[in-house]
């Protein structure tokens, strides 16, 4: 049971945050000193220049904080590889339906409403579509998909404040603009329908050097999980903006966890924080508790937890669309079709079980299928006349599965 030991006080399994010592200790206040010091200075201890009430943030990397930590890696070189082994449609459509549940989750924790079509629409029609008023965001979290174009992430409060403006600058009403050099400059209280539950930090000098200190972690090259877990409370904790804090704290998590988690991880955060929306409030609440004395180590292993969550669900979804991979080339290869015909029925169906909302650009297909646009795009007309696919846009050329073709490859509902 022993998890970490230290002179004359060893901390056991079942860590119990401090108020909780306090409130079971005969000595009350004395017992949660006592153990408050041990633990801030355990060899185990992480810390950081961030005040929470009167206390420095730290969290104790226990054994259980290190037992959670390995089963994310483990579940990493699993999905990585599930993820890897999709076609490349598949693959790609698999993510983008990801996204496209990302951007609706965060939007949902604050209560703004968004749909699967509005925002798939601000991703394939940005200009022309009439679901405009996404198409920032989801410009902005497509961006983070390219490895070869993912923008930097932001170093300065200036280049914070200007990420923040082109990824919400059509959600903030004008009243709840920032009003500061960079940030709010007036008080912010949080409620949670009922009663204050966080007074955030007051003063733009404040503000701003916390925000330094949250972006200093985001750069340190160790404990890169760790710290952006740890980051995405502190930017919270400190409320920069009177609106939008949180879509743009859970877009700033998922950018940073890009470096050391899979895409398809990375793009589940949201989705899974909307799921377990009481234990997500619940962790931030538990940290800013002053009877915690500025302690962590629960609100790391509540968020470690909803990421191992997030990666078991995504495992299941993978086996699954695997299997319907396998069933649908095994349907295909029974069917009385010529090659290209079965091609194209193929990526079809890809784009729709692994992105319902998505239709698939006929050029995509041409590349997939590497013969010339003028040799594929009779086969989709061919297919379109006997009703298997329709196109849902014309510029570009988008393609999807009807209700018939679906029947006709024995495809379930997604």
């Amino acid at each position: 049971m022993n998890i970490l030991t230290r002179k004359g006080s060893p901390i056991v399994g079942n860590y119990k945050n401090l108020k909780t010592v306090f409130h079971k200790s005969r000595d009350g206040r004395q017992a949660a000193e006592a153990e408050y010091a041990a633990r801030f200075t355990s060899p185990a201890a992480l810390h950081w220049n961030f005040t929470v009430g009167n206390h420095d943030l730290f969290v104790v990397l226990t054994a259980e904080i290190q037992s959670l930590l390995e089963d994310v890696w483990r579940a990493e070189l699993r999905i990585s590889h599930k993820w890897s082994t999709l076609p490349g449609v598949a693959g790609s459509h698999y993510l983008t339906g990801l996204l496209i549940e990302e951007i609706k989750a965060t939007n949902q924790i604050e209560g703004v409403h968004s749909t699967r079509k509005e925002i798939a629409e601000a991703l394939t029609r940005p200009s022309t579509g009439p679901h405009k008023r996404f198409r920032e965001m989801v410009a902005f979290y497509e961006s983070l998909l390219n490895p070869h174009a993912r923008p930097e992430f932001p170093t300065t409060p200036t280049s914070l404040r200007a990420e923040y403006d082109r990824l919400l600058a059509d959600e903030i009403v004008e009243e709840d603009r920032p009003d500061g050099q960079l940030f709010r400059s007036g008080p912010v209280e949080i409620h949670d329908g009922m009663k204050g539950v966080h007074k955030a930090p007051l003063g733009e000098d404040d503000i701003e050097d916390r925000i330094q200190t949250f972006l200093q972690t985001q750069r340190d090259e160790t404990h890169v999980l760790i710290n952006a877990l740890i980051g995405h409370f502190m930017f919270e904790y400190t409320h920069p903006f009177y609106d939008g804090n949180g879509r743009m704290g859970r877009f700033l998590l998922a950018f940073k966890a890009l470096e050391v988690l899979s895409p398809p991880t990375s793009m589940s955060l949201s989705h899974q924080f909307s799921l377990q929306r009481k234990k997500y409030y619940d962790a931030f609440l538990d940290t800013e508790n002053a009877m915690n004395y500025g302690e962590a180590t629960i609100f790391l292993k509540a968020m470690l937890e909803m990421l191992i969550d997030a990666q078991r669900d995504l495992e299941e979804s993978l086996d699954q669309k695997h299997f319907q991979l396998h069933s649908l080339q095994e349907i295909l290869s029974s069917i009385d079709r010529d090659e290209y015909e079965r091609d194209l029925l193929y990526l079809a169906a890809q784009a729709y079980l692994f992105s319902p909302d998505l239709p698939f650009p006929l050029k995509e297909a041409v590349s997939a299928i590497g013969r010339s646009w003028n040799t594929i795009r009779p086969v989709a007309e061919k297919l379109e006349a006997e009703g298997l696919i329709q196109s849902a846009s014309k510029r570009p050329l988008t393609l999807e599965l009807t209700a018939r073709g679906r029947e006709y490859l024995r495809l379930s509902e997604s």
